[in-house]
């Protein structure tokens, strides 16, 4: 496991001293001077670089200027170029266009960004950013939401030429109808833009919606090793958006832990060819941050999370326990944000079971031991996790091929809303918060079987309902509800049946906390655990 490094050091304790490196490189292919400009560092470099090490992260950075449209790598905290964009806040620069999977934390990723006000639009897949939302709504900064798959291959397509494709992604939601906000008024009163109409057409009877690819500037990547060609090596699950950003714009440039001499990487190690990077530096440090932290006990697990009190913990604990009865020998089950990736603690790995994560792993298992946790190694939710034996990671690309191939037999989601008809809202509450779809939409539509897992109720908003007020992520697509109080089977035509009830809950009461009607199994059972 690599060593969490400086973890208490502040950003401010950056300055042009300490980001001086001193690797010493062979001196038949001297590495770029670090007083240099660019334009006399690349003056030398007929097509591809001989070269592609910089030393000076002011120089590798000083064409990235106002107005810049930006690909930023890297999911939640793992795999973040955490050094390159400490770099940016030093250029005091303005009107970036950010492109990232996800959007950090206000402290850390691309948020850190957005909370020094360098951005002037995103966009995303999963806000993250508190400061993000606060800006979105306030009518300070532009928001485009994005699917995820979506997201991959807008920007895969741009790495490979291709100017649109069309997606069944968004079919029957606001995406196809252009009613997303992307930018509000200043104060929020209003939406002063919507969201592009999608050009629809038909495929074999079924309708697709058009998006563009993508169009940046710059990829701002952060990978293991790298050697003076550009190569690329990632680690664990920090190749997520990294590797599929590479290449994906005019100008890559990757960070890295460590510079490894020419021939170091065989051609069977290396994951990203040097001839998608354009210039390579070492980073000073790594304070690699966890989302979330969560390990496994002798007796259970344990969440470290904000505002989470003991009280919603054991609820969350409950539904995850409840939901990993649902995983059967040799399936294969996406473990959403949230609730259901808790879920992997619960699953014997005699089963042959395959948990998939969006962000790019195939084979999750259990959160690990205090003294186990690989910063490189997360799930969705931002939480440590272990690899069962014959798990794999990958690139987020090949994560949405997984899904959107059919390859995933159940996926495990929560909500904030369910219709008594399986309908599924989870990714806006116009108006006052953003969360960002994520895979969802792709996940809803693609996999065999949809299993919400949620708390029933939301401070005293009811989530279970006959019709869903808030905009679709899916439409008749959930089939059965897991909440802290029961579990639900879902019917497209004849709505909810409750099959189990938890212990100490009155049916009476249950009725109370849900803004629809049900049917009672004649075999109603208590909850499982």
């Amino acid at each position: 496991m690599l060593p969490l490094q400086n973890r208490n050091k502040q950003n401010s304790d950056f300055s042009e001293q300490n980001l001086t490196f001193d690797h010493n490189f062979n001196e038949s292919n001297p590495m770029i001077s670090s007083t240099a400009s660019l334009e006399e560092s690349q003056s030398n470099c007929k097509y591809l670089c001989a070269n592609k090490i910089y030393d000076n992260l002011d120089v590798i950075l000083s064409d990235i200027n106002n107005g810049s449209k930006i690909m930023i790598g890297g999911f939640g905290m793992c795999g973040v170029p955490e050094n390159l964009i400490r770099g940016l806040l030093q250029k005091h620069i303005s009107n970036l266009h950010i492109i990232a999977g996800t959007g950090g934390s206000d402290d850390y990723g691309p948020g850190l960004l957005v909370k020094n006000k360098l951005a002037s639009a995103v966009d995303t897949t999963f806000i993250g950013s508190r400061e993000l939302n606060r800006q979105y709504f306030n009518g300070e900064i532009e928001l485009n939401i994005v699917p995820q798959g979506d997201f991959t291959e807008k920007v895969r397509a741009a790495r490979a030429g291709i100017p649109a494709l069309f997606t069944s992604t968004g079919v029957d939601t606001i995406l196809e109808t252009g009613n997303v906000p992307v930018k509000y008024s200043l104060g929020g009163e209003s939406v002063e833009k919507f969201s592009e109409i999608p050009e629809v057409k038909y495929f074999d009877g079924q309708k697709f919606l058009m998006i563009r690819s993508y169009k940046a500037d710059f990829s701002l990547i952060k990978a293991w090793k790298a050697d003076s060609k550009g190569n690329l090596v990632f680690r664990s699950t920090a190749r997520n958006f990294n590797a599929l950003m590479a290449g994906a714009s005019k100008i890559t440039i990757a960070e890295v832990e460590e510079i490894v001499e020419d021939g170091e990487l065989t051609p069977d190690m290396i994951h990203i060819p040097g001839i998608y990077v354009n210039r390579v530096i070492k980073g000073n440090y790594y304070e690699k941050r966890i989302g979330v932290l969560a390990v496994k006990t002798e007796n259970d697990v344990e969440i470290f999370q904000d505002n989470l009190s003991q009280e919603r913990l054991e609820k969350r604990l409950r539904i995850a326990k409840r939901a990993a009865k649902e995983i059967k020998p040799g399936m294969s089950v996406n473990l959403g944000l949230g609730i259901p990736t808790i879920a992997s603690n619960y699953v014997d790995e005699k089963y042959g079971v395959l948990l998939h994560g969006e962000n790019g792993v195939l084979g999750m298992s259990s959160f690990p031991s205090r003294d186990k946790i690989d910063p490189d190694s997360m799930n969705p939710s931002r939480q440590p996790i272990t690899l069962s034996i014959g798990g794999s990671v990958f690139s987020s690309d090949m994560s949405f091929d997984i899904i959107r191939g059919g390859h995933i037999d159940v996926t495990m989601l929560g909500a904030c809303q369910v219709s008594k008809h399986g309908d599924i809202s989870n990714w806006i509450i116009p108006g006052k918060r953003a969360f960002g779809m994520g895979g969802a939409m792709e996940l809803t539509k693609n996999c065999k079987k949809c299993i919400v897992c949620m708390e029933h109720i939301a401070g005293e908003s009811l989530k279970i309902m006959d019709e869903c007020t808030l905009p679709l992520t899916g439409k008749n697509c959930v089939d059965m509800i897991i909440t802290d109080l029961g579990v639900f089977e879902v019917n497209e035509e004849n709505g909810l049946t409750l099959i189990e009830i938890a212990e100490s809950v009155s049916l009476e009461f249950l009725r109370s906390q849900t803004a629809c009607d049900f049917a009672v199994a004649e075999d109603l059972k208590l909850m499982q655990q």
